[in-house]
């Protein structure tokens, strides 16, 4: 009976190892920007190849296993005919893909995914006419940096989670120093989850004042059959998440409105939230805030904490419709002058 070796050579295959190295550097060349683990040099050095990855130092053996270590070496004495193949088959592989209907949160951003679609898809068009597949090598789609951005999702890490009903968690996420998040008022950002292989986008609002520095929370609520909700379920802390915006806005200077009146129903109070605080923060800002917020049930009303400190301002009043409330009486004394069933 021919050994293995034999059986591999009559049937013209390498050994299961080259076999390995060959797929790692494959994934390697597919990987537009390593996924934030693996970064082309900006060395002036290019004897092999142009394309020559960066290697780091390390002193722990089980890193040495690493796809981001063991086949550095490999790809960087790699010929340049090699890694920078030209090929009809290499440009198909490496064309943006358009996205799902379940990529778009579906709240108007600018730009929206798919948006960021045409640009990239431009972007290769121009590349593969001048066949120089290096124009795409600084191609993002997310990054470890936490500076927001519209185009580029970015990486925060969760700070806490906290349950406020059996369905709705506020989460709130840690901004580096005392950095803020840059929003506007009213404006709100995009989430980006796979579900078993599915890629979703939802739009939040966070629920913090526009300058709160070093974190932001945001409400949301997880539905039973929900895809993103499924993805949102499995958070802890310590995850990290990936957002990118802002988008929208609500144009608001102080004193420009007499009143204003507000409707929220669940966690629509979101996007009020920061409003109110942003006129109360202001001693100077006169304008007068009816907020009536729907609700089934009195434990279902979200931040009461803040609504009620929030309501103690003189020109901020506070109303709640409660759909499935049975009775006011056994409402704390607070709440029963200005909750109301319906």
């Amino acid at each position: 009976m021919p050994t293995y070796e034999e059986r591999l050579q009559e049937l013209g295959m390498a050994g299961l190892e080259k076999r390995r190295t060959r797929g790692d550097i494959i994934a390697i060349f597919h990987k537009e920007d390593g996924g934030q683990l693996i970064f082309q040099s900006t060395s002036p050095e290019t004897r092999n190849n142009g394309w020559k990855l960066i290697k780091e130092r390390s002193n722990i053996e089980l890193r040495r296993n690493f796809l981001t270590e063991k086949t550095i070496d490999q790809w960087n004495s790699l010929p340049s005919e090699v890694v920078m193949d030209q090929s009809e088959d290499i440009w198909l592989s490496l064309k943006p893909k358009e996205p799902l209907s379940s990529q778009c949160c579906g709240s108007g951003c600018k730009p929206c995914i798919y948006d960021i679609y045409q640009e990239d898809l431009k972007k290769w068009e121009e590349a593969k006419a001048k066949e120089d597949i290096s124009l795409l090598s600084r191609k993002k789609q997310q990054s470890s940096n936490s500076d927001l951005t519209p185009e580029i999702f970015m990486a925060f890490i969760i700070r806490s989670v906290t349950q406020l009903t059996e369905d709705t968690y506020q989460y709130t996420f840690k901004l580096p120093g005392n950095s803020s998040l840059g929003l506007s008022l009213g404006q709100h950002i995009v989430l980006r989850g796979v579900v078993n292989g599915l890629e979703v986008q939802r739009a939040y609002t966070p629920i913090t004042p526009v300058n709160a520095e070093g974190f932001f929370e945001v409400l949301i609520k997880c539905y039973k059959t929900g895809l993103m909700s499924q993805y949102i379920k499995s958070w802890k802390t310590g995850d990290t998440i990936f957002w990118r915006g802002p988008f929208g806005g609500f144009p608001y200077t102080a004193n420009q409105y007499g009143e204003l009146l507000m409707l929220a129903s669940g966690t629509g109070i979101a996007p009020m939230l920061p409003i109110i605080q942003y006129i109360t923060a202001n001693e100077d800002d006169e304008t007068f805030v009816t907020l009536i917020g729907c609700f089934r049930t009195f434990e279902n009303i979200y931040m009461k904490a803040l609504l009620q400190e929030q309501s103690r301002f003189w020109n901020i009043r506070t109303f709640y419709v409660l759909s499935q409330e049975q009775s006011l009486k056994n409402l704390p004394w607070s709440f029963q002058e200005t909750a109301h069933l319906g």
